[in-house]
């Protein structure tokens, strides 16, 4: 793969349902700056050379206002295909990754609803992922964290200096990703993330140090944090 460069797809999980925004409108089209929160990730990446195509994952029945109110008004030649996602993360992603195209060398996955992606990071994980088959993206734990029992006892207290944060894009070599989903469709494995669904199967995971204002908007307090990032972002053009 290192002799050529290689082909890679963007899955970007759209198709969440964002319950804890408390909003009867889809989270990824709450306006950030007049411009709807999905808009962010995908210019980044329409934009990104390292990229080939992106797979945008709607919830089902919304293709087509998606096509015509935010991909249409991009104007790229980048290829945008839409599909529709499951009931899990786990699924939409899933569904993402079979619609990938067979030219396809590495899948890179993205939260929609992280609008801080930035070029610094697809061009680590590419090469981190080409390097070691696959990677995340995080950074390192400012609090220290207690794992307890189901009682809410503590268990005990992991080192801090080895906690890391994980966002996304996560990474991996397209033939490791598609074996590992098939190994948690077949053993019926649930798990939170693509680095969880590697490591399910065995497989290292490498973490890419990030950046801390690639936040994930999840709560209506996210909002007005992802505002201040933006702010300063265009102060520092």
């Amino acid at each position: 793969m290192k002799n050529k460069k290689p082909f890679v797809s963007v899955v970007l999980p759209a198709a969440g349902q964002g319950t804890r925004m408390k909003s009867a409108q889809n989270k990824l089209w709450i306006p950030l700056d007049g411009v709807p929160l999905i808009v962010y990730s995908l210019n980044v990446f329409i934009e990104s050379p390292c990229v080939q195509e992106v797979i945008l994952v709607v919830p089902p029945g919304n293709i087509e206002p998606y096509q015509t109110e935010i991909v249409d008004p991009l104007k790229t030649d980048k290829p945008i295909r839409l599909i529709e996602g499951g009931a899990r993360r786990q699924d939409s992603v899933g569904n993402g990754v079979q619609a990938i195209s067979s030219k396809c060398d590495i899948v890179m996955v993205h939260d929609g609803a992280r609008p801080f992606v930035t070029e610094a990071m697809i061009e680590q994980s590419v090469a981190e992922a080409e390097e070691s088959g696959g990677c995340v993206i995080g950074v390192p734990s400012k609090a220290t964290m207690k794992e307890s029992d189901e009682a809410k006892w503590v268990v005990r207290t992991p080192p801090r200096d080895r906690l890391w944060e994980i966002q996304t894009p996560q990474t991996a070599q397209a033939l490791i990703l598609k074996k590992a989903f098939e190994k948690a469709e077949k053993e019926n494995l649930d798990v939170t993330d693509e680095g969880m669904l590697l490591e399910a199967m065995g497989h290292s995971v490498k973490i890419v140090e990030g950046e801390y204002t690639n936040i994930k908007v999840t709560t209506p307090e996210d909002i007005w944090i992802a505002e201040q990032i933006l702010k300063k972002k265009k102060e520092a053009e």
